[in-house]
């Protein structure tokens, strides 16, 4: 039984069916599941002149089935569309490259575009050429998936940086659980011998010099020559350009630290320390700032006079105990920000151990998201050679993420509103036609410094009205209307986005630019309007830790009743209320609303997208959100 694509008029490129439809009166299984479809990342070049996908084929079609979530990257394709002409979208690269490919950063011009591709005993990164059409080339070598960093950075259009895994083997977030069931298999026979299997991880005077993890290289390949240079080696988590290309800090993994015996130890996370070095690829010197200082991940922020961001943290490791150092390599000087009695915020990611600080540049002149008392106000301060100025101390309420920043300001969402805010705390609130929210387009291939330290450079944003339209805010003055209704907004640019609807059981990209509606959805699949989705005993896996259940409770059966969440629960994977719980909310395969027509109809209204969600709090939000009837959550989490 095939999965059903179907292009409508006026759509992006194409949409998918969410799962191969069963006949009628067939039961709904995980066999449709496995056989569903799905759109991964978005992208928009930055001249607009292309839109690029990616196309997720069936679960069932992956090279192998040992490599969790991102196993299903094999089974990828990356389509690429000009907006003038939507319905002729296409593979972006010719068989035998076009599968198993996903879609990483463009080059400064954005002619160029690094690929990654996953088939079934090797990662590889590309560069593709968008120019040339169908044409890319293989550098032999993978560069690792940003999970705890930036791994690929472009230095020119013909120069590219990469952190790959020195022994070629699979990146670990990708490879991990094949190997983690290898190492059970084995431990398992060694307890049935009446041996003992355990894992030490030593600490203080049983330390290792350095992390366990496997060795990786810093390279840089030159495009016109191919010449690939060896830069460092290590293991190096994270990579940050200067502005004008010539300082490249990197975050090595360090020797492990004392655990606390009263937090639990993730073998995915080990305590460990960070070493920052700076190298010079002038002239190849490399520098080891700050004396060996334990740095914490998240925050390597460069200004424009090439001088470094980072937060050194405290021997006790709590996210709010330690230094913000500002570090220049030119001059080989460190020195301290002064935060007086500042508390800095903390934010989380979705790997619930990783909280970093807040922190940026305004100008020449850091600004740090932090409070005066525990549990007071937190707001965006600069730092000043005679104290912190608090810049957002006159918004009504507490100011969110930075949702852009450029040498004397700052934009931030709060109470309904967006503000732009000057280096001397002078507030202006930008003109909306309504309550706006902030939305976000990342996605899981975002590394936690993505998420939480760097924000756009530019002097507008886009933020969702209360009735569900888009607006490009500028701090001018100007208000565009993008679109007059938005669903799960994933790629934003100057003058159009491009949202994702699920509709009828079918997943649409839709285009939208100002003074063009989007097109419907809601003719799309009636066949799973003449059913009902409705719980039935269901094979209830052991309950997994967060409270989060597997379950497979699926029947269509009848008609849907708009509007009635006790019939859209599906099968429910990973992050959100359980089957059986009122308020299912779904990632992954079938995917029902919740508060609105299901099934049987594109969605009743937009879901606000909110700022800065991510980590355990997000999930809990995202949990209360679907309880409220508010409509499905925009972005998936995993």
């Amino acid at each position: 039984m095939a999965s059903i694509l179907r292009l409508l008029p006026g759509m992006l490129a194409l949409a998918l069916a969410s799962a191969a439809l069963p006949a009628r009166g067939e039961p709904y299984t995980a066999d449709h599941m496995l056989r569903s479809e799905s759109f991964g990342a978005v992208r928009i070049t930055p001249d607009e002149r292309h839109v690029l996908f990616e196309r997720r084929g069936p679960y069932e079609s992956a090279e192998r089935f040992d490599l969790g979530f991102l196993g299903s990257w094999s089974a990828s394709e990356a389509w690429i569309a000009e907006p003038d002409a939507p319905e002729r979208a296409r593979p972006l690269l010719d068989e035998p490259d076009r599968r198993g490919v996903v879609l990483g950063a463009f080059s400064p011009s954005g002619r160029r575009m690094v690929v990654h591709r996953l088939t079934r005993e090797r990662w590889e990164t590309g560069v593709a050429e968008l120019a040339a059409g169908e044409e890319v080339h293989w550098l032999g070598v993978g560069a690792e998936p940003p999970v705890k960093g930036e791994t690929t950075i472009w230095r020119s259009d013909e120069e590219l940086i990469l952190v790959v895994r020195t022994d070629g083997d699979l990146p670990y977030e990708i490879g991990a659980l094949a190997r983690a069931m290898a190492q059970t298999e084995r431990r398992r026979r060694i307890t049935a011998g009446g041996g003992v299997a355990a894992t030490v991880w030593g600490a203080g005077a049983f330390a290792e010099p350095r992390s366990p993890s496997a060795a990786t290289t810093v390279l840089r390949v030159d495009l016109r020559t191919g010449e690939r240079t060896i830069l460092a080696e290590g293991q190096t988590q994270d990579i940050a350009l200067s502005p004008d290309g010539r300082w490249l800090a990197l975050l090595d993994r360090g020797p492990p630290v004392a655990v606390d015996p009263d937090v639990p130890l993730r073998p995915g996370d080990a305590p460990e320390e960070r070493r920052l070095s700076i190298l010079d690829l002038a002239t190849g010197a490399t520098w080891s700032a700050c004396n060996g200082c334990d740095v914490a991940s998240g925050l390597l922020s460069w200004s424009e006079d090439a001088r470094l961001l980072v937060w050194a943290r405290d021997p006790s490791r709590k996210p709010t105990a330690g230094r913000l150092l500002i570090v220049d390599p030119g001059e080989r000087r460190v020195e301290t920000g002064d935060l007086g009695r500042l508390l800095p915020e903390v934010g989380e990611t979705r790997d619930a151990s990783f909280e970093t600080v807040r922190a940026a540049w305004m100008g020449d002149a850091p600004i740090i998201l932090a409070r005066e008392v525990e549990g007071g106000r937190a707001d965006w301060r600069r730092l000043e050679a005679d104290g912190p100025i608090n810049l957002t101390r006159g918004l009504p309420e507490p100011p969110g993420p930075l949702e852009a920043v450029w040498s004397d300001g700052l934009i931030v969402v709060a109470d309904g509103a967006a503000w732009a805010v000057d280096d001397q705390g002078r507030i202006g609130r930008l003109e909306a036609p309504d309550r706006v929210s902030s939305i976000s387009t990342l996605t899981h291939w975002a590394s936690p410094r993505l998420r939480l330290n760097t924000p756009p450079q530019r002097r507008w944003t886009v933020a969702r009205a209360a009735d569900g339209s888009l607006w490009r805010l500028d701090v001018n003055g100007s208000a565009r209307r993008i679109a007059r209704s938005a669903a799960s907004v994933r790629a934003v640019a100057e003058s159009l986005a491009v949202d994702r609807v699920v509709a009828n059981g079918v997943e649409t990209l839709r285009l939208l630019t100002p003074g063009h509606p989007p097109p419907t959805t809601d003719d799309a699949q009636p066949e799973l309007c003449r059913r009902r989705l409705r719980r039935t005993p269901a094979r209830d896996h052991a309950r997994r830790p967060g409270g989060v259940r597997g379950k497979l409770a699926v029947r269509p059966e009848g008609r849907s009743a708009a509007g009635d969440a006790r019939n859209h629960y599906s099968l429910s994977r990973r992050i959100g209320a359980s089957p059986g719980e009122p308020g299912g909310v779904l990632r992954h395969g079938q995917r029902p609303t919740v508060g609105g027509t299901g099934l049987c109809g594109a969605h009743s209204r937009p879901a606000a997208d909110r700022p800065g969600r991510s980590g355990r709090a997000s999930h809990r939000a995202d949990r209360r959100h679907a309880r409220r009837g508010a409509g499905p959550i925009p972005q998936p989490r995993w």
